[in-house]
């Protein structure tokens, strides 16, 4: 499981168990007389300044919760079944080298692998990340990718097999 999707994970968790003690506590109210008599007397008598602090910072924490939320999941992911016929074994790192090699020099520096994993059924999994653009001009460089690659993979790896291009926009 990725960082961003566990905290995102414990983050709801949170919010459930929050909501849950909430409707339990406005619950156990109905039957629990000097709790709630401590509390209509303490909503009486605080003070305005004490109400607008509470407001704020749950505020403050609401707005981050959203902002770490949109960051997080501000990029765009998709995969693109590439083509290729026989199978073979290879070293991953081998793979790897050999497509990042590939990939500065297709790309720029700013555009890089950001992993690259095996599948069990041998099937490789490029993970990279491109830069927004229009969708014709994404549609022809990544055919141009996926010709050149398994060209690649074909001539100095031997690897024959369809792999996936997940790419991540940023």
């Amino acid at each position: 499981m990725r960082n961003g999707h566990l905290i995102f994970s414990f983050l709801h968790l949170l919010v459930v168990f929050l909501i849950i003690g909430m409707g339990l506590f406005l619950i156990s109210l109905a039957y629990i007389d000097h709790v709630r008599m401590f509390l209509l007397y303490a909503l009486e008598s605080a003070n305005r300044l004490h109400f607008t602090f509470i407001g704020l910072i749950v505020l403050a924490v609401g707005l981050l919760m959203l902002l770490a939320f949109y960051v997080m999941y501000r990029q765009c992911y998709y995969q693109v079944l590439m083509s290729g016929t026989n199978k073979t074994s290879i070293d991953l790192q081998l793979i790897e080298q050999t497509v990042k090699r590939f990939w500065s020099d297709k790309f720029s520096h700013d555009q890089h692998i950001l992993d690259i994993v095996m599948h069990p059924n041998q099937m490789l999994e490029i993970i990279a990340e491109v830069p927004i653009m229009n969708f014709k001009e994404e549609k022809k460089i990544l055919r141009e990718v996926e010709s050149e690659l398994s060209e690649i993979l074909k001539n100095t790896l031997s690897y024959e097999k369809e792999f996936l291009m997940t790419v991540v926009k940023k």
